[in-house]
């Protein structure tokens, strides 16, 4: 029988998933609202999207090496990190679609 923890764990990573899901599609809808180009719309999908096609192949060696509990934690705090950072950067200036598209780098998973 699995532990309560396992269940705990793998809820907590099913939440953060959604979460940044959830995410992506609101800033998507955001940009698509403020600028009305579709074309800024279609930037952030493929940065997002590209993002995590390389990032998989050449993390997941990695991730292999050190426990998977460390690595979900380490991968959380800087989604934290990153979302708390585009909350800033939206207070201080409405749209720069450069900065967005940065930041929504690490939010791929």
């Amino acid at each position: 029988m699995l532990s309560r923890d396992f269940f705990r764990f793998r809820l907590g990573q099913f939440l953060a998933i959604v979460g940044g899901r959830c995410c992506f599609l609101g800033l998507s809808w955001w940009t698509l609202a403020s600028t009305g180009s579709k074309s800024h719309f279609t930037q952030l999908a493929i940065v997002y999207s590209v993002v995590g096609f390389v990032s998989l192949p050449l993390l997941a060696p990695l991730a292999d090496r050190w426990p998977r509990k460390w690595c979900a934690l380490v991968a959380d705090l800087v989604t934290a990190d990153l979302s708390l950072t585009r909350v800033l950067a939206a207070l201080s200036d409405p749209l720069r679609l450069d900065i967005v598209c940065l930041l929504s780098d690490g939010q791929e998973r």
